[in-house]
């Protein structure tokens, strides 16, 4: 979590303190106009502000819930303070998928995917594969491809940071709501971003709790077999030994 947190942090300090010095009309190589400042300071404020919901995680606090209870204006602001972040992972998923050729989702199990985030043009596809029902982890992207707008979709969002492993309130609302979902005789898409990291994390106690695996290592090396770029940090896969041991 400090890697996010000072990777973040830092560039975002640094952009912040040379736009304010353009804005102030410091001197500063290359004589940059006035408007350069403000160019500067939106992605620095960005990174920053993502920064500090990582320094709350990092402090046992869920940013997703966080926002969730704000009022309606602090979630506009959340919302045009991170845009730049969000605009830039963006760009990093869409250039990714281009170069790696991976398919959006994967079946990992019976009525079960595991996926990322389905882009604006990929929502038809998703829809075509029988999927019923889509569980979000994302926070950086909502729903992009509008699948919650289908009233015969089952929806839900249980938004986490990138590299993040979910809290066990978070990770109890996401695999009871899945559970729930798959009991109904729903095909279950499980997402993040990439489909690699919290999603994976989710989708192994998922296997485990439906008799699919022994355990989560077990767990984790089915989704690989599967879907080769699984990559779950060591916090992610504590977190889901942490959350699988009343099952034990």
């Amino acid at each position: 979590m400090g890697v996010y947190v000072f990777g973040l942090g830092i560039p975002g300090l640094l952009l912040v303190g040379a736009g304010l010095r353009v804005l102030a009309g410091d001197p500063v190589p290359g004589h940059l106009p006035p408007w350069a400042g403000a160019i500067a300071l939106w992605p620095g404020t960005a990174l920053v502000v993502v920064a500090g919901a990582y320094v709350a995680r990092w402090s046992g606090r869920s940013p997703g819930r966080l926002l969730a209870r704000a009022p309606g204006a602090c979630r506009i602001l959340w919302g045009f303070a991170t845009l730049p972040y969000a605009a830039g992972a963006w760009i990093l998923l869409v250039l990714t998928r281009a170069v790696t050729r991976e398919s959006v989702a994967h079946v990992v199990a019976p009525s079960l995917w595991l996926g990322g985030v389905p882009l604006p043009w990929q929502g038809p596809p998703v829809r075509a594969r029988g999927i019923d029902a889509v569980l979000n982890l994302c926070l950086e992207f909502g729903d992009m491809a509008r699948l919650s707008r289908d009233p015969a979709l089952a929806y839900r969002r249980v938004p986490l940071l990138d590299g993040s492993a979910p809290l066990p309130d978070e990770f109890r609302e996401a695999v009871e709501w899945a559970t729930a979902r798959l009991a109904e005789g729903r095909t279950l898409l499980v997402h993040c971003a990439q489909g690699h990291g919290r999603s994976a994390t989710v989708a192994a106690a998922l296997l485990v709790v439906l008799g699919r695996t022994a355990d989560s290592e077990a767990a984790f090396a089915a989704l690989a077999a599967v879907r080769p770029r699984v990559h779950p940090s060591t916090a992610q896969k504590t977190a889901v030994g942490f959350f699988l041991k009343p099952e034990a």
